[in-house]
């Protein structure tokens, strides 16, 4: 086992944007840790407290209770105090009720959570870059579908909300990489598309926002078959419809 004792009083955060990793302070990797503890800790990061018999059929859907049981008890005796050298205690919590992930871990999912809570209230002076990743984006796993969705919500949201508040300071290159960036995410998501032609609508880059429209219009047929909504089109209308003196 590569996990070495000295790393017990460092900090560590669980990484699960972009790709897993545990990390202690001083950005030094952690390594040593399997598979199967990898997945363990990733479900206990992103669903919290889980009973033994919800973790098993949740890792291990197919392998029926038996080999299943044996599965999750190996994976967790590896992330115990025997084997990970971390915590004096190891890297999960067992009680009768179940698993849980110990406290002093810190998971970049809660924080990148925490920071689209604060630009909902209106923050902008944080790091958009935490808005950058999708969760496990490698990972096949069943029961990540939801919460894969669930996570790329709050970072489209955050995203779009924070391209605006930044707009509205008039931080435009800002603002408009956080809309681009969401763009990026969801092509077909409109909504990332009309922060873009804000950004440039306000810079008075008005041939770059008709640019920016016909990409979405052409999207949004190709890819779906839909016009675009009433929204953008009032977003557009004051360049695409003539005025009284055209």
């Amino acid at each position: 086992m590569v996990i070495m004792h000295a790393m017990a009083s460092r900090k560590l955060t669980l990484c699960l944007l972009g790709g897993w990793s545990l990390v202690a302070d001083r950005a030094q990797g952690v390594n040593g840790i399997g598979l199967a503890g990898r997945r363990l800790l990733a479900l206990l990061a992103l669903k919290g407290p889980t009973g033994r018999t919800s973790a098993r059929d949740a890792l291990w859907p197919m392998a029926g209770p038996v080999p299943g049981d044996h599965r999750l008890r190996n994976a967790v005796w590896h992330l115990g105090p025997e084997r990970s050298g971390v915590f004096p205690d190891g890297l999960v919590e067992v009680a009768a009720g179940g698993l849980a992930l110990r406290p002093q871990i810190a998971v970049d999912v809660t924080a990148m959570t925490q920071a689209a809570a604060a630009v909902q209230r209106g923050e902008a002076d944080l790091d958009a870059r935490i808005f950058g990743a999708d969760l496990l984006p490698t990972w096949e796993d069943e029961w990540l579908i939801l919460e894969r969705e669930r996570v790329r919500q709050v970072r489209l949201h955050a995203l779009e909300t924070l391209s605006q508040t930044l707009l509205d300071d008039g931080r435009h290159a800002a603002a408009l990489d956080c809309a681009i960036t969401a763009l990026h995410a969801d092509p077909l998501r409109e909504s990332a598309h009309r922060a873009v032609i804000r950004v440039h609508l306000a810079e008075g880059n008005t041939g770059t926002a008709l640019q920016a429209f016909e990409q979405c219009r052409r999207t949004l047929h190709t890819e779906l078959g839909l016009p675009p909504t009433r929204a953008l089109l009032d977003l557009m209308a004051e360049l695409t419809e003539p005025g009284p003196d055209r």
